[in-house]
C-alpha cells in the first residue's frame, strides 16, 4: 500500500518554505494546468513533482496506475523512464573517469575490441553526446530488430552490426543513438567489474536513497509499477512490451517522480561527482566544426526568456516522461505518465514557466487551459441562467471533494487528481463530460437546488452528497470531525450506527465496523482504517478503495452479516459481536491518577494534537475519532496514529513512518513527518 506521507523530500533539501498563501495558490494553479492536460489527452495516470529553491512544492498522483484494477497513481508509483535513463548512464561513465578507469577521449575499441567501427575512431565522448554516427535501434532494418528481440549476446550484436553503415562520420553531426548508450553500458561493466545494475545501485541509487528506482525488465516484480497503455481507435489498450535488453542503458530504468527530484538535486549540488568532472555533465557538446549540438550528456539545452533550461523527455511503450531543470533558478519539474497520449515535455515546461512567472509559449498547456475556461463551448449553448444556483457546489464522492462551478460560459466539473472538464448538458439534470463523453453526471434535486450527484463511468456508478458551496472545501471542517462531517444522508436509516456497527469474521479475519462521529468506519487488522461511503440501501463502498463494495445483510434493525466484493472475489462474513468486543482494547480516554491516559497520552490529547497541518502543499488533518487519533491526507485512506513516547506517534499500518509534534504550550504548532530517512515539517494552519 502506498505510504500516506511518502511526499517527504530528503532532509538535505529542507530550506525555509514560501508563505503558505503564495504556495497554496501556486499549487492550485499547477494543478489546474495538469488537469487541463489530462482533459486534453486520453490519459491513464500521471505523477507530478515540482521542487523550487530547495522546497518540494508539489508531489501528486493523478488517475490510475492500473486501469483494470483501478489502482490509483501515488507518489510511490514507478514508471518506465525511456531516454531519461541516459543521464544516469552518463554519470556512471563520468564516475569511472573520475576514478581514472577511462577517459572521454578514449577510442571505444580499447574496451570493446570486437566492435565493427568501419575504420572510424569512435570515442566515449561521441557515444555520450550522440555524435558517433552509429544508427539508432529504430533506424535499423526489420531483420535486425527481429533478431534483437532475443536479447543477443555482445558477439551476436556486433555480428548483426557488421554490415550496418554509419549515418555520418563521428563528430560531424548529431543524431540520437540508443545503441551508442548500449555500448556505454558494456564499457561501464567492463571497466567497473560490476553489472550495470550493480554499479548504479552501489554508486547512485543506494547513496541517494532512491528506493523506487531500478532496472525495469518486463518479467521482473517491481513494487508499485504502473502498467503502460497506448491509444487505439480512441481507446486505451495495453502496450506491447519492447525488447528492453537491446536498449539497455538508453531506456531500461524505472523510477518514481520523487526519486527524480532527488536525482536532480544530487546533480545540482555535486553530491556524486567532483566539480571538475561534474562540469562535463552540463557542458554543451560541439561538432567537429565547433558548432553547438544543443545537447549535454543525457539532456537537451534550451533557453527561454534568458533562462537556461536542461530537459529530457522519455518514451517507452506505453510510457512518457519529462525531467525539466532550470539550474540557475533552482527549479525542477518531473512529469511521468503511463499513456502515450500525454505531452509530458510540454506539460513540464508549462509548469516550470508558471512557477517562474514567465510568459507562456503558444503551445503551452496553460494557454489551452485558459482558452478552455474562457471560450464558449461549440458543443454547448452555454449555461442556463439558473445553473449557478442549481448545480454549483462541493460534492463528496467516495471521500474526494468534487467541485462544480461556472467558468465563463461553461459549467465545470473538477475532481482532484482525476479530471477537470466542461459539462455538456443533455436531458433534464443530466450531463456528460466534454473530456470523457462516456462519463455521465446526473444531479439529484431537492427543489431548485442539487442535494447530490450521481457519477456514471465504465467502472460503475458512484453517488455523492452536496456538502458545501463551490470553493468551500471539506478540508475546512473544524478539527476533530471527519471529512464527511455533515448530517447523515437522508436515505440512511435512523439508527444507522447501531444497524451496522459490530465485529464480523471473514475467512478467519475479524474486522470492525464502528461509528466515529457521523462517519461509519471499517478496520481490518494490518490495514488502514477507512470510511464507508453509503451508496444505496445497505450497500457501501470504501473511501480508500472505491472498487470494493460492502453489502450488509440486515435482519430486522441489525446487520447479521456482510458481503464484501473486491477484484479478487466475493466474501461473506458473519457478525460475531459488538464493536471492539473481539478486538484488542484501545487506550481509554478516561485519565487515571497522574493526569495521563493509557499509553502515556496526556489528558485532552484531542485538543492537543488535532488540527490541519500543511505538509508539502498538502493539507493533512489530525483529529480524534472515538478513542483514536487519526491522520488523513487528501486522496489517501485515514490511518490511526499509535502513541510511542512524548509527542511522537507512528502510523498503525506503516510503523516506519513517525509523526513528531512540536508543542507551543498545550497545543501543537507543527508536526515533523519522518519516513524512509526523510523528514518534512508542516505548520498547523487551523
Amino acid at each position: 500500500m502506498a505510504s500516506l506521507f511518502a511526499v517527504v523530500p530528503s532532509a538535505a533539501m529542507a530550506v525555509p518554505q514560501a508563505t503558505p498563501q503564495h504556495r497554496g495558490e501556486l499549487v492550485r494553479r499547477i494543478d489546474s494546468v495538469v488537469q487541463a492536460e489530462r482533459a486534453r489527452s486520453i490519459s491513464a495516470g500521471l505523477s507530478v513533482a515540482v521542487e523550487f529553491r530547495g522546497e518540494l512544492l508539489m508531489a501528486r498522483g493523478y488517475g490510475y496506475a492500473n486501469l483494470e484494477h483501478e489502482v490509483p497513481v501515488t507518489v510511490e508509483t514507478v514508471f518506465r523512464l525511456g531516454s531519461i535513463t541516459e543521464q544516469f548512464t552518463a554519470l556512471a561513465v563520468l564516475q569511472l573517469v573520475e576514478r581514472g578507469k577511462l577517459r572521454l577521449e578514449d577510442d571505444i575499441r580499447e574496451y570493446l575490441p570486437d566492435f565493427p567501427a568501419r575504420g572510424y575512431a569512435v570515442t566515449i565522448h561521441h557515444l555520450l553526446a550522440h555524435t558517433s554516427g552509429i544508427k539508432s535501434y529504430a533506424a535499423l532494418d526489420r531483420g535486425f530488430r527481429d533478431a534483437s528481440r532475443r536479447n543477443p549476446s555482445r558477439g551476436e550484436l556486433f555480428a548483426l552490426l557488421q554490415n550496418e553503415p554509419f549515418d555520418f562520420e563521428p563528430g560531424e553531426d548529431w543524431a540520437r543513438s540508443d545503441l551508442g548508450y548500449l555500448l556505454l553500458e558494456m564499457i561501464v561493466e567492463t571497466t567497473s567489474g560490476q553489472s550495470y545494475a550493480e554499479h548504479l545501485q552501489a554508486n547512485v541509487f543506494g547513496p541517494l536513497g532512491m528506493t523506487g528506482t531500478t532496472l525495469c525488465h518486463d518479467r521482473a516484480i517491481v513494487p508499485h509499477r504502473a502498467w503502460g497503455y497506448v491509444t487505439e481507435e480512441g481507446q486505451l489498450v495495453h502496450a506491447v512490451p519492447d525488447p528492453l535488453g537491446i536498449r539497455g542503458a538508453a531506456g531500461i530504468l524505472c523510477a518514481t517522480a520523487l526519486d527524480l527530484i532527488t536525482w536532480q538535486r544530487a546533480l545540482d549540488d555535486g553530491w556524486l561527482l567532483s566539480p571538475r568532472v561534474g562540469s562535463e555533465m552540463v557542458r554543451e557538446a560541439t561538432l567537429n566544426d565547433g558548432s553547438s549540438t544543443g545537447y549535454v550528456y543525457g539532456r537537451h539545452v534550451k533557453e527561454y526568456e534568458g533562462h537556461r533550461v536542461l530537459e529530457q523527455g522519455g518514451q517507452a511503450n506505453g510510457f512518457v516522461g519529462a525531467l525539466v531543470s532550470f539550474p540557475e533558478d533552482d527549479l525542477t519539474v518531473v512529469i511521468l505518465a503511463n499513456a502515450e497520449g500525454t505531452h509530458a515535455l510540454r506539460l513540464g515546461s508549462s509548469v516550470a514557466r508558471l512557477v517562474l512567472g514567465l510568459p507562456p509559449s503558444s503551445s503551452d498547456v496553460v494557454v489551452e487551459a485558459a482558452a478552455q475556461a474562457g471560450v464558449p463551448s461549440q458543443r454547448n449553448v452555454g449555461p442556463r441562467s439558473d445553473w449557478r444556483e442549481r448545480y454549483t457546489g462541493t460534492y463528496l464522492v467516495n471521500g474526494a471533494e468534487v467541485q462544480v462551478f461556472v467558468a465563463g460560459d461553461s459549467l465545470i466539473f473538477n475532481a482532484p487528481g482525476q479530471v477537470v472538464s466542461r459539462l455538456i448538458h443533455g436531458d433534464g439534470d443530466q450531463f456528460t463530460l466534454a473530456a470523457s463523453p462516456q462519463m455521465r453526471v446526473k444531479f439529484e434535486m431537492a427543489g431548485s437546488r442539487a442535494r447530490g450527484v450521481v457519477v456514471m463511468t465504465g467502472y460503475g456508478t458512484i453517488r455523492g452528497d452536496r456538502v458545501g458551496d463551490a470553493g468551500a472545501p471539506v478540508a475546512d471542517v473544524p478539527p476533530g470531525r471527519t471529512a464527511a462531517a455533515r448530517p447523515a444522508p437522508a436515505d440512511l436509516p435512523v439508527g444507522w450506527q447501531e444497524r451496522y456497527s459490530g465485529t464480523y469474521r471473514i475467512r478467519g479475519v475479524v474486522i470492525r465496523v464502528y461509528a466515529a462521529g457521523d462517519a461509519l468506519m471499517v478496520d481490518a487488522p494490518g490495514q488502514v482504517e477507512s470510511r464507508l461511503i453509503h451508496q444505496d440501501g445497505d450497500e457501501f463502498t470504501q473511501a480508500g478503495a472505491p472498487q470494493t463494495r460492502i453489502q450488509f445483510d440486515v435482519v430486522g434493525s441489525q446487520a447479521q452479516g456482510l458481503v464484501v466484493v473486491t477484484g479478487e472475489g466475493t466474501f461473506r462474513g458473519e457478525r460475531v459481536g459488538e464493536p471492539g468486543v473481539t478486538q484488542p482494547a484501545r487506550p481509554t480516554t478516561q485519565a487515571p491518577a497522574g493526569g495521563r491516559v493509557a499509553g502515556g497520552l496526556p489528558v485532552g490529547w484531542q485538543e492537543r494534537y488535532s488540527g490541519t497541518y500543511r505538509i508539502n502543499g498538502v493539507d493533512v488533518r489530525i483529529y480524534g475519532a472515538g478513542d483514536s487519533l487519526m491522520a488523513h491526507a487528501p486522496g489517501q485512506a485515514e490511518s490511526r496514529l499509535i502513541h510511542q513516547q512524548g509527542h511522537e506517534f507512528t502510523l498503525a499500518t506503516e510503523p516506519q513512518t513517525r509523526f513528531e509534534f512540536e508543542m507551543e504550550g498545550s497545543r501543537a504548532r507543527a508536526v515533523v513527518v519522518v519516513a524512509r530517512n526523510r523528514r518534512v515539517r508542516g505548520e498547523r494552519i487551523r
